[in-house]
C-alpha cells in the first residue's frame, strides 16, 4: 500500500502562497481588461456624445432658419413672435412653427418649446390645432397639400375655423 506523505506547515504555507500570487497575477489581468474595455466605452460615448451635439445644432439652426422665413414671409418680426404677445397673427404663426417643426424636422415638442420661449403644452396644442384646420379644410374643401399650403393659407384656415367655432 502507498503511503500518503503529510505536507507540513511549511509546504502547506508555500502552496498557499503560490495559489494566492496565481490569484494576484488574474486579478491584475482582469483589471487591466476592465481599463482597456472602459477606455474604449468612453470614446465610444463621447463620439456619440458628439454626434448627437451636431444633430441638436443643426436642428437648431433648421428652427431658426424656419422661424426668420416663416417671420418674413408674414412680415412679423422675430423679437415679436418670441414675445408674450397675444395677437391672433403671432398665435397663428407659433402654432404654424410648431407643427411645421414637429412633424417635418421631428423636434419634440419640449425641444420647440425651448426654442418658442413657450410651454410644450403649448406647443402641442397650437400644432392640433393647426392639424385639425388642414384636416377640415382636406375634409370639406378642395384637396390641399400641408406640404404645399403656405402660411398665409395655414393661418387663413386656422382663422376660419376659429371664426365658426
Amino acid at each position: 500500500m502507498e503511503t500518503e506523505r503529510l505536507e507540513t506547515v511549511e509546504e502547506g504555507r508555500a502552496r498557499r502562497k503560490q495559489e494566492l500570487a496565481d490569484i494576484s497575477i488574474e486579478i491584475n489581468h482582469v483589471q487591466n481588461k476592465l481599463s482597456e474595455l472602459n477606455k474604449k466605452y468612453l470614446l465610444l460615448y463621447t463620439q456619440t456624445k458628439q454626434k448627437t451635439n451636431k444633430k441638436r445644432e443643426n436642428s437648431c439652426e433648421l428652427a431658426t432658419k424656419l422661424i426668420k422665413d416663416v417671420c418674413e414671409s408674414i412680415d412679423l418680426s422675430y423679437e415679436k413672435l418670441l414675445s408674450s404677445s397675444r395677437d391672433r397673427d403671432v398665435v397663428y404663426a407659433r402654432h404654424i412653427i410648431g407643427h411645421i417643426l414637429y412633424t417635418r424636422y421631428s423636434i419634440s415638442y419640449a425641444g420647440i418649446g425651448i426654442i418658442l420661449n413657450r410651454n410644450h403644452s403649448s406647443v402641442m396644442n397650437g400644432s392640433q390645432k393647426v392639424k385639425n384646420a388642414l384636416y377640415l379644410h382636406k375634409k370639406y374643401n378642395d384637396p390641399l397639400d400641408e406640404f404645399t399650403c403656405t402660411i398665409r393659407e395655414i393661418a387663413a384656415l386656422m382663422a376660419a375655423d376659429f371664426n365658426t367655432l
